[in-house]
């Protein structure tokens, strides 16, 4: 039976969203994807996606963390980015401890610059040597 005011559609849920995320996020550009932490949108993208896979946190994310399927959502999005980004050391500090993370993947939004995280993801298109595919 249709909500009311839902024109006979439910909203997508966040795991809708997550799988709708990894079919949009597909294309081959090269462009680090610039996503937030909260719902875990970016939890299910593919692994050459993933490479390029920024994620922002907010101060509160680390202080209340979700719970739930949106909260494992988020742990999977932060361990599949390649860099999160941080308003202070201390978030970045609590976050890294919380779901074991290495440290080094942080980076503080004062000194992040996309330009620079582009450089350092080895996005420019060329595979390492050790990769297969």
């Amino acid at each position: 039976m249709a909500e009311a005011g839902s024109g006979g559609r439910r909203a997508p849920g966040t795991l809708a969203r997550a799988w709708n995320f990894r079919r949009a996020s597909g294309g081959q550009s090269g462009d680090p994807i610039v996503v937030a932490l909260r719902g875990g949108s970016g939890a299910f993208v593919r692994r050459s996606v993933a490479r390029r896979l920024v994620t922002t946190v907010d101060a509160s994310e680390a202080g209340s963390p979700s719970s739930g399927i949106a909260g494992w959502l988020e742990r999977r999005q932060a361990r599949r980015s390649a860099v999160l980004v941080v308003p202070d050391r201390a978030t970045g500090v609590a976050i890294a401890l919380r779901w074991h993370l290495d440290p080094q993947r942080f980076r503080v939004a004062d000194g992040f610059d996309l330009a620079a995280t582009k450089a350092a993801l080895n996005v420019s298109g060329t595979r390492p040597w050790h990769s297969r595919a």
